[in-house]
């Protein structure tokens, strides 16, 4: 008897010796025959399950209050867990695999059925649990232009997941980023569909595996269904308006490429509204094309509180009920922390009782949720092995992946030949905030951190070469949190603010938690501030005295995820209640010995809580970065975003760089020292006139784990640089949308300034160069069913080693719907040795030059297409055309 089968014999032992409703799980029947095929082992449970138990598949419960332990609490459990059972589980990220293998044991042994549950968690760039892999951000893969790399860190996330228990990743985001100051940007793979679909359909298959049963497989749940990516304004969960026949051709077919090329086996539907209809209620969306049209047989969960939000944000349903008739009836199978338990399946209860919801839309819902769980194979082997998931968290294989994805994923913007550094370069200034930064993005594993650029500088410094560094500004010009030998209680006794914390968002009743907090500078994240107190909907009231030690002729400002308010001497100078905000400022004049009197209350509803009272004192030296620049043969300066800036609901209005970092770019490039620009960040920079003022700009992203290694290696010339844009830099926040594939009678043209992007989709900068010629196309007329093939021979001019990404366009010259000036439909990265010529072989299938027709049917027209060769969508090299007949 292997050692996990004595595991798992002990616990459920264990478990049936607990008190409470412990039934031993069903003996063998039809269902539980690994010979017949899963629709049957499906249809006979069916049969065998209640209402109840039906709709106990559709619930999500949160395994947060069980996350920090390391040992079951049954009670809790038993409270959570009803014996009609439960569908899935989020939020758990147990501490140990043995943790994962209780929670399923306990929910087997007791349901009457012993169906297991499925463990869902987020896996977006790693797995979201402390210790495992931090990738670069999916923007920053996409930039590796690389679909092989892509599916090996798949691969690698999943098996992570799975080693821990977890079943279902929500993950890859497919969304087309035509708006990059939407703040989730970071999450996509671009701005272009077929690079989208290629590299997403290469995340899915990665993630999912030959067999999902297998222990390195986990179910991808791809989102967010659909056309969420470009709301109105550009601010996350906004109303799209977008086409049905732009969805068609744009949007919705990387979400087809990753289910039927990819295989994938969940699909999370968006809280947005399409066209006036909220897709979480949207039957043609979840029912005609996902599943008749697409012939989708997994199962569909909505986003966090979607279904909800038909009642108390798109307003097209009045209650729970209607909420959910709606949402089920038209195709969404699982909630998503939208209801308690209690109320999600009374209320379901009640709707098949009175038939408004029917049994065919019950069993669908529930059989797709257990046709996953077979697939999986929950049913024959619910457990993992404790000791394979210690062995692969983190392991060397999967560090040194990150490490390649972080170097592929760096894109050379701009270059006079400054880099890479030259053996002349003996002092290096790095400069900027960026340089210390070790965020890696939104959705990394839980206190992850990046190997900063100043570390990997420093680690692969050459001997005899000297570095030194200056922030000079902050991200944010958020200024620093007031200490506290500046605030005093209400009695004057003590340093600090007096604090009563409620467990409740609206400071309700008495607060459960008094105490003296010496500052408000929190970040608790998803852990309550305290014992007693939720992680979640809780609020806190700071109240005292501010008596600055200096006078202070500038501002005072809050920082929150959620709401906050501030007074000063009585008056209500802040108010974002209802919004959270990054930083807000208000004005001030404050003279050093004198007191006012201030009050800060702050409120968390849901997800990461943060509050922050700040002021400008001591916040920004910018003359010494200067100073340090004027020292230095070399200026490193390392500007962009932090997890403040970007990221879900961080939307921004301008994408030029925040705060001061642009003014702190032209002082430094006025001291005549050449500068370097590296770009850290989730989303493209507006720079304007700043590339006009440094020698070399590099695009780093949040690089993962590994970000300051590889982007030192780059620099230094240890490695050549070989990422391409996946989406278009504008010049400035004017321009948005610029996306390269634009239709030809957009215009151009500004009176007040340049039309033409910075840096176009595609672009990226070796430190090398390549010759394309000999073009040669097999046939000039082919029909829709063939196949356009073409070889094109690349060389490297240059004295290095380096990769070629040679892209493939094509322009439909004359079309009955218009289309594109020029559309991706081809890509191969290839590495060229120096001096050296490559041949590339390119197949095309015809079918990818379809287009969605104004009858909303996808066909190939017949007509002359030219085809373009190039290092970037604007920088073609070859062009020849063809025929279709």
């Amino acid at each position: 008897m292997t050692r996990l089968r004595v595991i798992v014999l002990l616990v459920l032992t264990a478990l049936i010796l607990l008190p409470g409703p412990v039934t031993v799980a069903r003996a063998l029947d039809p269902c539980d025959d690994p010979e017949l095929s899963i629709d049957q082992r499906v249809a006979t449970l069916l049969s065998q399950m209640t209402v109840a138990e039906k709709i106990a598949q559709m619930d999500m419960l949160s395994g947060r209050p069980l996350a920090n332990t390391v040992q079951l609490d049954t009670t809790l459990a038993h409270s959570l867990v009803s014996p009609d059972g439960v569908g899935s589980i989020h939020d758990f990220y147990p501490a140990s695999a043995s943790l994962a293998n209780e929670l399923q044991a306990f929910i087997i042994a007791n349901n009457r059925l012993g169906i297991p549950a499925l463990f869902i968690e987020e896996t977006l760039h790693g797995y979201v649990q402390p210790g495992s892999t931090t990738f670069p951000i999916p923007l920053a893969l996409a930039a590796t232009w690389d679909p092989e790399l892509v599916e090996q860190t798949g691969h690698a996330i999943a098996s992570e997941a799975r080693a821990h228990g977890t079943h279902a990743g929500l993950s890859p985001v497919l969304g087309i980023a035509r708006d990059p100051r939407w703040g989730r940007v970071e999450e996509t793979f671009g701005e272009d569909t077929y690079l989208a679909s290629a590299l997403g359909t290469a995340m899915v298959r990665g993630m999912q595996g030959d067999k999902l049963c297998a222990p390195d497989a986990i179910v991808s749940v791809v989102k967010h269904f659909a056309v969420h990516s470009q709301p109105t304004s550009g601010t996350n969960s906004s109303p799209v308006s977008v086409g049905k026949r732009d969805a068609l051709q744009f949007f919705l077919p990387v979400f087809h490429a990753a289910i039927g090329e990819g295989g994938a086996r969940g699909v999370m539907s968006a809280y947005s509204e399409w066209n006036g209809v909220p897709c979480t209620g949207d039957s043609w969306l979840l029912t005609d094309l996902l599943r008749d049209q697409w012939g989708f047989d997994g199962f569909t969960l909505a986003d966090m509180g979607a279904i909800r939000m038909l009642a108390t944000c798109h307003f097209t349903t009045d209650s729970p009920g209607a909420s959910l008739q709606r949402a089920v009836s038209a195709g969404m199978d699982m909630q998503f922390y939208d209801f308690p338990s209690g109320i999600f399946r009374s209320e379901l209860l009640a709707l098949v009782e009175s038939g408004e919801l029917s049994m065919a839309d019950l069993d669908r819902a529930a059989g797709d949720i257990l046709r996953v769980k077979f697939e999986l194979g929950l049913f024959d082997n619910p457990y993992v092995d404790p000791d394979h998931a210690q062995a692969s968290s983190n392991d060397s294989p999967h560090r040194e992946l990150a490490r390649q994805a972080a170097r592929e994923s760096i894109v050379l913007l701009q270059n006079d030949g400054v880099l890479p550094f030259s053996d002349d370069v003996k002092r290096i200034a790095l400069i900027g905030p960026a340089g210390t930064s070790d965020y890696t993005g939104g959705y990394s594993p839980r206190n992850a951190s990046a190997v900063t650029l100043y570390d990997g500088l420093a680690a692969l410094r050459p001997e005899g070469v000297q570095m030194r560094y200056e922030s000079g500004v902050s991200f944010l010009n958020a200024g620093n949190s007031i200490p506290s030998p500046a605030l005093w209680t209400e009695d004057e006794a003590s340093l600090g603010l007096d604090a009563e914390y409620f467990d409740n968002p609206d400071l309700a009743g008495e607060p459960v938690l008094t105490r003296i907090d010496p500052a408000v500078d929190f970040n608790w994240d998803t852990h309550s501030p305290a014992e007693g107190l939720p992680p979640d909907s809780f609020s806190v009231r700071w109240t005292g005295w501010l008596k600055p030690t200096q006078d202070v002729h500038g501002w005072i400002g809050v920082s929150s995820d959620d709401g906050s308010r501030l007074w000063l001497d009585g008056k209500l100078v802040i108010d974002t209640w209802d919004t959270g905000v990054t930083i807000r400022r208000h004005e001030v004049h404050l003279r050093a010995g004198e007191r006012y009197a201030i009050r800060m209350e702050y409120r968390e509803n849901l997800w990461g809580a943060s509050a922050s009272l700040r002021w400008n004192v001591g916040a920004e030296d910018m003359d010494a970065a200067v100073a340090l620049a004027e020292w230095a043969d070399v200026a490193v300066v390392a500007v962009g975003e932090n997890d403040m800036l970007v990221g879900e609901n961080r939307d921004r209005l301008s994408l030029e760089l925040s705060g001061n970092q642009a003014e702190l770019v032209r002082r430094v490039a006025a001291s005549g020292t050449p500068v370097v620009l590296t770009l850290i960040s989730g989303r493209p920079i507006a720079l304007g006139d700043l590339t006009g003022r440094v020698n070399a700009i590099a695009a780093a992203w949040f690089g993962g784990e590994q970000a300051g290694l590889a982007l030192a290696e780059v620099l230094y010339g240890q490695i050549d640089p070989s990422g391409r844009l996946p989406i278009t830099f504008p010049r400035q926040t004017g321009q948005v949308p610029c996306n390269y594939n634009h239709k030809p009678s957009k215009i151009l043209r500004y009176v007040d300034g340049d039309a033409r992007p910075a840096f176009p989709f595609g672009h990226g900068l070796t430190y090398t160069s390549f010759e394309y010629s000999n073009l040669r196309l097999q046939t000039r007329s082919c029909a829709p069913e063939d196949t356009v093939r073409f070889s094109v021979d690349v060389r490297n001019t240059g004295t290095r080693d380096a990769t070629a990404v040679v892209q493939v366009y094509i322009n439909d010259r004359i079309s009955s719907v218009t289309t594109p000036v020029k559309e991706l439909k081809a890509f191969q990265r290839v590495p060229v040795a120096a001096s050296a010529t490559q041949t590339v072989y390119v197949a095309i299938p015809v079918e990818r030059f379809a287009l969605i027709n104004a009858e909303l049917d996808r066909v190939v027209e017949p007509g002359r297409f030219d085809l373009m060769i190039g290092e970037s969508s604007e920088d073609i090299r070859l062009t020849t055309s063809f025929t279709v007949e």
